[in-house]
């Protein structure tokens, strides 16, 4: 087999400016009205009948109409809502941002963030104080609880108490505030803010008050205590069912409702504090909410179980459940919407609010706040982005000029890689829990096919000279035999064949110099070559890298890698050529500097292309993902999810350029060279952020200079008109090896082209052909 002569014949700008990056937008999923993971909070405005929503995750706050179910607004706040408190007076919303530090305060006549204000470590609950007008938090890692007045929005007292305070509530008739902490209840004076007694009563999370009998109710282990709110005194100890979650009053019938994870709810009887029922719910109830208007209780039972994922009806007067009703995974909140007689519930583990109606128990809307975007792809001409999910089904289509979603996709499952097919215009979509690569169309964004593979689908590659996909299927630590590749005609979209390769693949790649495929095998430490043409192996080469391969298509190597290394792989010889002591999880190719990129832990590791040498290790931050060539610009971007931001080394220099402030947890990148444009999938901020390249101004045109012998059809360009000379045809590629183009002898107009770096092959095209001549072209305009 003869080695491929390179011809670089190369079109480069010379320009003194300087150029930056910064980011230009962020686009909120589901919608621009969306971009909270994780709902966990809710609290209900009667003055607008809104209903507010806090998360995990995306750093706002949703305002919920309860007339229409409708998202209303998107509220800036603080990251980790844990806790929201309404203020009737003042006419304001707090929200305790856990993971910020912060309490962010929200005008709810005009859905406007107001102020934020810097609290302790890990802010947890909030109570008000309708005596004082003033709202109290409890910071769980600073053992205080700091006082914030409700009209100014001020710190006016910061009270130290004992250790971890979780839960607050207000005696109005004494003005006092109780305070739970790990082994008993601290008492601050309403008025001083100051501690005046501490009681004794075990670890508690959750407490009430009765105002009727001023009573202030405390779940314990297995019991809940009573304390006198006049002497703050423990004056009765009720038995509870096991493991007490949440308490509720309930002003109808002066009673108190108690959840307990082993699946009933206790309620005593605030005259007599006995047990006058324990009523049995479906799952595990971990949250409570009062309808005082019908006299029921709702209990809320998160879990990953079919009888979990419900709430259960409670009617107070029979002391019975009248209805379940399902609701989205894991609901961890409820609030009652007194306007409208609705009960909303935040699901957390399916970023929405399920709105159940109060009088038939049905769920009337379910709103969707959220979403983990996972992998980003570009289509055709670089015109939409296409998005799919963290452990979500489908996904989302986004264009590219407006950055706005324009329409979704529905398959069955959830996607763990996607490959874009020029020549189809297809995306193609290994969908790892359903066994299928779904296909979707590129023209009408809907699905058009289920393409059944093997098990577990987790990779796929493009093979742009016999239009196939490839797909390795991972199968399983119980079935590993299952471990398989399936090469997918893609005119057809059906299956031609399945490759046993060896246990469990875990990454392939397409190399257009030898139209071949290579496979890693993790198990096995090596590397499956698969002929392009017979879809059969032909060689296995044995390495130590086993999680990600990337092609070197102007050296003809490739690059694979595990934690530890990285092996250099001769795609001439199909050998390991030379092996880097600095591996990671990502691996990124440069063809601009001829350059490779490894991601691992804090750093980038930079191997050159020709000597196969780490000519450069660049310190990052922690969390570095895998990283994403600009070739228009030479540079390469890498997500930092530990500091959420995305770092940019330069090409020529291996150094930072900048470092740019994104969503939380970014994950993953795609880059959109017509567009000058880099997007970034943050994970945990239900968003994505468009970070802008600046542009070269202009080309600077250069006759290409052979170098080697054999390329009778060597390009020139001249005005964006690339000529041909001898008699040869030619086809040209794009960097991941996809046909764009058929060239002819003589010129031919490519203004039609985005910037960036294009391979020429020569011979009539003849992918097949091993001695098939290649040239790089580097387009700036």
């Amino acid at each position: 087999m003869k080695k491929a002569i390179l011809i670089s014949a190369l079109i480069l700008l010379v320009s003194s400016l300087s150029f930056g990056q910064w980011l230009e937008t962020t686009i909120y999923l589901p919608d621009s009205l969306s971009g909270l993971v994780q709902p966990q909070c809710l609290a209900y405005c009667p003055a607008n009948n809104t209903v507010y929503l806090g998360g995990n995750s995306g750093n706002n706050i949703l305002a919920i109409s309860a007339a229409t179910g409708e998202k209303v607004a998107r509220i800036p706040a603080g990251l980790g809502a844990v806790f929201l408190c309404y203020n009737p007076i003042s006419h304001k919303m707090y929200s305790a941002d856990r993971r910020s530090e912060t309490v962010t305060v929200v005008d709810v006549l005009a859905n406007d963030a107001i102020a934020s204000l810097q609290l302790g470590n890990a802010p947890c609950a909030l109570c008000w104080n309708s005596t004082n007008n003033k709202v109290y938090c409890a910071c769980d890692y600073d053992n205080t609880v700091f006082v914030i007045d409700g009209v100014t929005d001020s710190i006016t007292a910061v009270v130290a108490t004992s250790y971890r305070p979780r839960a607050l509530c207000h005696n109005t008739a004494n003005n006092k505030i109780y305070c739970a902490v790990e082994d008993s209840v601290t008492v601050i004076d309403g008025t001083c803010d100051s501690v005046v007694a501490s009681i004794s009563v075990g670890e508690s999370w959750t407490l009430c008050y009765d105002p009727l009998d001023n009573k202030v109710y405390c779940a314990v282990e297995d019991s809940v205590v009573v304390i006198d709110g006049v002497c703050d005194s423990v004056v009765a100890t009720v038995a509870a069912g096991f493991g007490p979650s949440d308490l509720c009053y309930n002003p109808v019938n002066n009673r108190v409702y108690c959840a307990n994870r082993g699946g009933t709810v206790t309620v005593i009887d605030c005259a007599s504090d006995s047990v006058v029922a324990t009523v049995a719910v479906a799952g595990s109830p971990t949250c409570l909410c009062v309808d005082s208007l019908n006299n029921r209780v709702y209990c809320a039972s998160p879990g990953f179980v079919p009888y979990d994922n419900r709430v259960s009806v409670i009617d107070c007067a029979s002391n019975t459940v009248i209805a379940t009703v399902a609701t989205g995974k894991g609901p961890v909140a409820l609030c009652y919407c007194s306007g409208f007689n609705l009960v909303c519930s935040a699901n957390h583990g399916d970023d929405n609010v399920s709105v159940i109606d109060g009088a038939s128990h049905n769920v009337l809307a379910t709103v969707d706040v959220g979403r983990w975007p996972s992998l980003l792809c570009c289509n055709l001409d670089f015109s939409k982005l296409y998005c799919t999910y963290y452990e979500r089904p489908g996904m989302t289509v986004i264009d590219a000029a407006t950055n706005r979603v324009t329409a979704t996709c529905s398959y069955p499952g959830w996607s763990w890689a996607l490959c874009y097919n020029l020549a189809v215009n297809k995306l193609y979509c290994a969908v790892r829990d359903s066994d299928v690569v779904a296909v979707i169309d590129g023209a009408t964004d809907s699905l058009v096919a289920n393409v059944p593979v093997g098990d577990e689908p987790v990779a796929l590659c493009y093979n742009s000279a016999e239009n196939k996909v490839y797909c390795a299927n991972r199968g399983s630590n119980q079935r590993p035999t299952d471990s398989t590749v399936t090469v997918i005609d893609c005119r057809a979209d059906t299956v031609l064949t399945t490759v046993t390769v060896g246990q469990l693949p875990m990454d392939v790649c397409y190399n257009p110099v030898n139209n071949r495929v290579y496979c890693v095998c993790a198990w096995d430490d090596r590397v499956a070559v698969i002929d392009g043409v017979s879809d059969s192996v032909i060689t296995t080469i044995r390495v130590r890298g086993k999680s990600a391969l990337c092609c070197n298509y102007v050296s003809n190597k490739i690059y694979c890698s595990d934690h530890n290394t990285v092996a250099v792989i001769d795609g001439a010889t199909d050998s390991v050529i030379a092996t880097v002591d600095s591996g990671g999880s990502g691996l990124c190719y440069n063809p601009t500097s001829n350059k490779v990129y490894c991601s691992y832990g804090g750093r980038i590791v930079i191997i050159d292309g020709e000597t196969n040498r780490p000519t450069y290790t660049e310190r990052v931050r922690a969390g570095t993902r895998a990283p994403c060539c600009d070739s228009v610009n030479d540079k390469v971007y890498c997500t930092c999810y530990g500091g959420d931001t995305v770092v940019v080394i330069d090409g020529p220099t291996n150094h930072v350029a900048g470092r740019i402030k994104v969503g939380s947890w970014p994950r993953t990148l795609a880059w959109n060279p017509i567009r000058g444009r880099m997007y970034v999938a943050n994970r945990d901020g239900s968003s994505i952020s468009v970070i802008r390249d600046s542009m070269p101004p202009g080309v600077e045109e250069e006759r290409p200079t052979a170098y080697g012998s054999g390329l009778t059809a060597r390009p020139t360009m001249v005005k964006a008109i690339l000529s041909l000379y001898g008699k040869e045809p030619a086809i040209l590629l794009d960097i991941t090896g996809r046909r764009i183009m058929e060239l002819v002898p003589g010129p031919n107009d490519i203004r039609h082209l985005s910037p960036g770096v294009y391979f020429l092959k020569a011979e009539g095209g003849r992918m097949r052909d091993e001695t098939a001549k290649t040239a790089k072209i580097v387009i700036q305009r």
